[in-house]
């Protein structure tokens, strides 16, 4: 049998020329208002329309739909309780019990539409489904389809889908299964004669607000120049006490017995503040990639490309503050201060900048409004700190446009090789970076300088590498990035055996390929990891990745230690 899919539509339909006395109804979930209208089918076709609705206060659900023939006459209704599932198993079941009174009552040529787009996607273009109950409802679904002789299935906003949302809604109070021939009631009558009429409903685009205005692209270049400022804030602190470690190595000329000339004191006191930072640094990282993961992925990038840029800036800063008070008394403690001033500077101002700037940028208001539309509440309360209120559902708590919310272990299985690739990326680098550098890398024509620089040159080819996927066709799949990982390692020994044999340009060469291999896989992790879940899904999965990461970090700085084994002043 030939499956005719034609008019497969990715949204809506639009009535764009209305033709005689037609109803107009408005609601708040557009910025530009568009039109939308319930369609009668071709001849000699019969049309599905089915919904599914869930109880935010019970979690119990429905389903209903109806069936009406190219003149818009009502054939059959149907509507029952399913017990305790999610919207998006409430949806999957409508469409199933729809095809299965379709089949039943011998229509072969069916439209089916309904209300939920990602079903569509998964009917006709294969998306993946992540629950068991979920891939057994659409395994039975793509049973029956092929029983048809032409079917097409498309979606459509709830304002044309009516008709089934309220059989839907009435499934909620029905102990048992029920079939309507006949129209129940006044309320579907009226409801059924306005589609037949082509009343039209409008729209609007941006989920709605009652106070201030998004947008799904304005504000998108000053919202990715502030994500890029804001992850050189993120982690200039951190990068500022790793980058100043020769003044340290100087203050304290530590072993693993003895605390030096600076005393263990003043020592213990570093380290407090040192780990204060990390902990600090760790939360606003956290906080930062799960708030970006899901919005655009130039904005997770940008932010990406400012944690690598403040370390360049922490580099070039402490070479400058390095050289002007290389002579004069006290100053490599006078540098070190200048340098601590100008990164606490920079930390206000992205303070600042994430505070009264960014949450009102019109893009960011878009994409927290969907995540909180999507089920998002900490989403929802920072759209609340900014004066916006985001509508409930109408209708008692329905819950029918929110869909499922994979729980965090549910996240974390099904990306566990992204969180993996994350913890052992850092691993190795931190293993390397910086404590081998400074231990390790032998006596050099730089002297001093030598360390310094080569965790300089570390971050620019960290930074500028992670605008590399910006060119589409060189990105990794999931599978070369897990290759690129694992290869990784290999740096090991090349470093070792750079530092015993090599000279001072092999180990330039060598570091700077390590920062390109980490900011290149670190993107690419951060911003494939996320697509396909609904925003509370990618804010969580961003917390994940980041906590992976910094995992990653403590580990590979703990190894770092490894290095010194072996070493004559160990």
């Amino acid at each position: 049998m030939m499956l005719t899919l034609s008019k497969i539509l990715g949204c809506h339909r639009l009535i764009k020329n209305p033709v005689g006395p037609v109803g107009l109804l408005s609601r708040n979930w557009h910025e530009n208002a568009i039109q939308v209208a319930w369609e009668k089918p071709q001849i000699g076709w019969t049309k599905l329309n089915f919904d599914g609705s869930c109880k935010c206060s019970t979690g119990r659900a429905s389903i209903g739909g109806v069936i009406r023939d190219h003149n818009a006459v009502f054939l059959l209704g149907y509507a029952e309780s399913i017990g305790h599932t999610t919207s998006t198993i409430a949806e999957m079941a409508a469409l199933r019990r729809g095809l299965e009174l379709v089949l039943e009552n011998g229509w072969s040529q069916v439209w089916l539409e309904g209300d939920l787009q990602s079903l569509v996607e998964i009917i006709m273009q294969g998306r993946r489904v992540r629950s068991a109950e979920a891939q057994k409802q659409v395994s039975h679904i793509k049973l029956l389809i092929p029983e048809l002789d032409n079917f097409l299935i498309t979606h459509i906003y709830r304002e044309g889908n009516r008709v089934a949302h309220t059989f839907a809604q009435m499934g909620h109070r029905l102990k048992h299964p029920q079939i309507w021939r006949h129209i129940p009631n006044e309320v579907l009558r009226n409801i059924l004669r306005e589609n037949a009429e082509g009343k039209i409903i409008y729209r609007k685009r941006i989920p709605a607000m009652t106070n201030g205005s998004a947008s799904p692209t304005k504000g998108k270049f000053t919202a990715m120049l502030i994500c890029w400022i804001l992850g050189i804030g993120s982690a200039i602190s951190w990068n500022s006490l790793m980058t100043i470690g020769d003044y340290y190595y100087k203050l304290f000329p530590l072993d693993l017995a003895t605390s030096g000339r600076g005393g263990i004191t003043p020592y213990i006191g570093i380290c407090a503040i040192v780990g204060a930072f990390g902990v600090a640094s760790a939360l606003v990282q956290g906080g930062m990639t799960g708030d970006l993961s899901f919005m655009c992925p130039e904005f997770i990038r940008s932010f990406l490309a400012g944690l690598a840029a403040s370390g360049v800036l922490t580099s070039a800063l402490r070479l400058v503050t390095k050289a002007v008070f290389r002579k004069s008394n006290d100053g490599e403690r006078n540098g070190a201060m200048l340098f601590l001033g100008i990164t606490t500077f920079v930390e206000f101002l992205c303070t600042l900048l994430y505070a009264f700037f960014f949450p009102k940028l019109p893009i960011v208001k878009f994409y927290r409004s969907k995540a909180a539309l999507e089920g998002s509440q900490t989403v929802s309360a920072d759209l609340a700190v900014v004066g916006i209120q985001t509508e409930q559902n109408e209708e008692d708590g329905d819950d029918t446009q929110q869909q499922e919310r994979l729980s965090n272990k549910q996240l974390f299985f099904q990306n566990i090789d992204y969180a993996l690739e994350v913890f052992l990326g850092h691993l190795v680098t931190l293993s390397i970076f910086p404590g081998f550098l400074f231990e390790n890398t032998g006596k050099h024509q730089l002297g001093s300088w030598y360390p310094l620089v080569l965790i300089t040159m570390y971050n620019v080819w960290d930074m500028l590498s992670r605008y590399i996927p910006i060119v589409k066709c060189l990105r990794l799949s999931r599978r070369g990035l897990m290759v690129g990982v694992l290869a990784q390692f290999l740096l090991i020994p090349a470093f070792y055996f750079t530092a015993k044999y090599g000279d001072q340009g092999w180990m330039i060469l060598l570091t700077s390929f390590l920062g390109v291999s980490n900011g290149y896989l670190t993107v690419c992790i951060f911003t494939d990891a996320p697509k396909g879940y609904k925003g509370p899904e990618q804010n969580a999965l961003g917390n994940m990745l980041t906590l992976c990461l910094l995992c990653g970090i403590f580990a590979g700085g703990a190894l770092g230690w490894l290095w010194l084994i072996g070493n004559e002043s160990f």
